[in-house]
């Protein structure tokens, strides 16, 4: 390597073996709540609406360089939610939504 640091996203197809173009979907899988993460490929094929400001978030966070900067981007999670006027009921009280603690787990596990 040229001395360059590998972004959230390059790290994270690296680890789970995926390619640039399947990152979203499998971000989606780890980064939302349980259940959610495991009904998300349905609900992106038949709701893809539903997942719009998720895929935003995650577009976001991929380019954080190390954890400190992850942390920080996925801090106001709750407050990019309502940003998107996207906060309602399945998102607060059946947490359909990313988990600030599932990304920042994940992080640690990818990043050396």
């Amino acid at each position: 390597m040229n001395g360059t640091k590998l972004s959230f996203r390059e790290q994270f197809c690296s680890y789970f073996k995926c390619s640039d173009t399947e990152f979203e979907d499998v971000a989606l899988k780890a980064f939302l709540h349980w259940p959610w993460s495991f009904l998300s490929p349905g609900v992106r094929k038949h709701f893809p609406a539903l997942l719009a400001t998720d895929i935003q978030i995650i577009k976001q966070i991929s380019f954080a360089t190390n954890i400190s900067d992850l942390s920080t981007e996925t801090r106001s999670l709750r407050s990019d939610y309502a940003l998107h006027h996207d906060f309602g009921v399945l998102r607060k009280f059946f947490k359909f939504r990313l988990s600030r603690k599932r990304i920042l787990k994940t992080a640690k596990r990818i990043w050396p």
